[in-house]
């Protein structure tokens, strides 16, 4: 598997999303892929020093493998391409340490029966969290209703991706859901990170509702004085 790292925040299956990349650094990797026929790719979160290489230690363990559609192998210095997110792997050897990085890997699975009643439990817990959330954040799109309205509880591993990478939580603690296989540990983990994702939005709903009520009451006193001013 080629890799190209990813800043700010690790991918996670069951994602969709555009990805830009340095077409200087990566495209070599990009038309190694092409060549390659599998239109696959891994994704590992990692912030790149100045240099734009990285050594094989800096990378996490685990990352996503992710398939490459519509990808833009342009001569200009940047492109993109649309990522859909499959699965984790596993780095088991490095067999080139150099860009295009190329690894071996395995990919592991979750841990945990996914059809026990506590892990259906924990996936109601987290279906409540995000609809809780859905009024509190106007980012929270029209799919995602739809998502809520279509989920299935026999896809625990998939729901506990998606609600992480629907958070602003920090690379490092999603970084610390991807690692993470046994369902119930990483169920509950994002559950916390929702929770906070909820309050942190009630704070936020918190403080406009009290600047748009300053605002107001400044905008009431500046009316007030102006007709006082008619009258007189």
């Amino acid at each position: 598997l080629h890799l190209i790292p990813v800043p700010y925040r690790p991918f996670f299956p069951g994602q969709v999303q555009p990805i830009a990349i340095n077409l200087r650094e990566w495209g070599s990797t990009l038309e190694a892929v092409h060549k390659a026929g599998t239109g696959l790719i891994g994704l590992s979160y990692l912030h790149l020093p100045a240099s734009g290489s990285a050594e094989p230690q800096q990378f996490p363990e685990i990352g996503c493998v992710v398939r490459l559609h519509r990808p833009t192998m342009a001569t200009e210095q940047t492109g993109q391409f649309l990522a859909q997110g499959i699965k984790r792997f596993r780095i088991v050897r490095w067999l080139s340490d150099k860009p295009p990085y190329l690894v071996q890997v395995e990919y592991p699975r979750s841990q945990g029966d996914r059809d026990s009643d506590e892990i259906k439990a924990y996936a109601m817990a987290l279906i409540k969290q995000i609809r809780e959330l859905l009024p509190l954040n106007p980012l929270y799109s029209e799919e995602l209703k739809q998502y809520l309205a279509n989920f299935s509880p026999s896809h625990p591993s998939m729901l506990a991706d998606f609600s992480a990478a629907l958070t602003t939580a920090t690379g490092e603690q999603l970084q610390e859901i991807l690692d993470t296989l046994p369902l119930r540990s990483r169920m509950e983990k994002v559950l916390q990170l929702l929770r906070k994702e909820r309050e942190v939005a009630e704070l936020q709903g918190q403080i406009t509702s009290q600047v748009n009520e300053k605002v107001t009451e400044q905008q009431r006193e500046f009316f007030l004085r102006e007709q006082l001013k008619i009258i007189q």
